[in-house]
């Protein structure tokens, strides 16, 4: 404290951690705004913790952070940036950015002499491995979805049956692991299972169904690899 009150650099700079981590976040505001004469991204980190955990202003933060980010490749700022868009605040969720920005933090430490070890390092590592299997998620459920889409086409009332029937054999061999696959059909409420098919048999029900209905995806199993197929799918028709 007595060093940051005779306005040495490094004096205020540690005792503005210390402000921030005690949850004093205008006291160390009020601190950074004096080390604002110096060009170090330090005080970008702070500024923009204070603007995200205190203000709840991501924009502001996500400012200073990307000046710290962009102006001394600041591998702290740049672990901010991937949390923002890991989290979707004050931007709109991004797997592949978050990524990206974890990646140069990674970078930017092991530059600066940091053991590829060290605990801050391996946090972030820890961060990149939670991006993966959050950004393969979301692209699986895309994919359902879009099989799901697919499986409603069958339901269209617009083309005759004749065409329907064809359109659900060319999707069986798409769509499922093989004709043998599991298709559970729920009750309105999702609760009861009504129906326990075949894959093959479930299509054909569709293709020659005359009630008007929608298929809403529950939950399902799948073959591993990138273009999966389903070896399982439940779901509820409304």
């Amino acid at each position: 404290e007595r060093s940051a009150n005779a306005n040495f650099f490094w004096g205020m700079n540690a005792y503005a951690d210390v402000l921030l981590q005690c949850g004093h976040y205008e006291e160390t505001e009020k601190l950074c705004e004096k080390m604002a004469i110096f060009p170090y991204s330090y005080i970008c980190t702070k500024m923009g913790d204070i603007q995200k955990d205190y203000r709840h202003d991501y924009k502001t933060a996500k400012y200073y952070y990307e000046t710290g980010y962009k102006n001394d490749k600041d591998p702290e700022c740049c672990d901010r940036l991937g949390d923002l868009y890991k989290d979707g605040l004050g931007v709109k969720k991004n797997y592949t950015l978050a990524k990206s920005y974890y990646n140069l933090a990674v970078i930017y430490y092991t530059s600066l002499g940091m053991d590829p070890e060290d605990e801050d390092v391996l946090e972030i590592k820890k961060k990149i491995k939670e991006v993966d299997k959050l950004k393969q998620g979301l692209a699986y459920n895309n994919t359902v979805k879009e099989k799901i889409a697919k499986l409603n086409e069958v339901l269209d009332f617009s083309i005759s049956v004749d065409d329907r029937i064809n359109l659900s054999q060319s999707l069986l061999s798409e769509i499922f692991a093989s004709p043998k696959a599991v298709v559970k059909t729920m009750d309105s409420t999702g609760k009861t299972i009504v129906a326990t098919e075949t894959a093959e048999d479930f299509m054909l029900r569709l293709a020659t169904m005359k009630s008007n209905k929608k298929i809403v995806g529950m939950s399902y199993k799948k073959t591993n690899g990138e273009n999966f197929k389903l070896t399982e799918l439940t779901v509820k028709m409304k």
